[in-house]
């Protein structure tokens, strides 16, 4: 299907109380993920406790959130980042993945092109 139809894999996962995309993956009420995998280009994953998640903000032009983790903070740059923000402030998102250079995901879902992370 083309013209912003829905694939059918998409339907699928959706059923089955998950929301993936090529740049997050957000799981329905149901579940309750412990922990948000953030999985950068360079393969330095990391993986980060909701339990320490503290607060989020996201820019006007959705191309921006600041995450506060406690002891790290986090950085996701991209655009129409708002799905992906409602969702790390649900705790219900299960991982981050930047896109790399080159790449384009579908045009309504937020598309991740740099994530940083530091320690505070």
């Amino acid at each position: 299907m083309s013209g912003g139809g829905k694939q059918v894999a998409d339907i699928i996962q959706e059923r089955r109380g998950k929301k993936t995309h090529l740049c997050f993956q957000i799981v329905d009420g149901r579940s309750s993920p412990q922990m948000l995998t953030v999985k950068r280009i360079d393969r330095a994953d990391v993986m980060l406790s909701y339990a320490s998640f503290a607060a989020a903000e996201l820019t006007d032009d959705e191309s921006r959130i600041e995450g506060d983790f406690h002891s790290r903070m986090i950085t996701v740059v991209g655009f129409s980042l708002a799905e992906v923000f409602e969702g790390l402030s649900d705790h219900r998102v299960t991982y981050l993945r930047e896109l790399a250079e080159g790449h384009f995901a579908e045009s309504d879902a937020g598309v991740i092109t740099k994530i940083e992370i530091w320690t505070k």
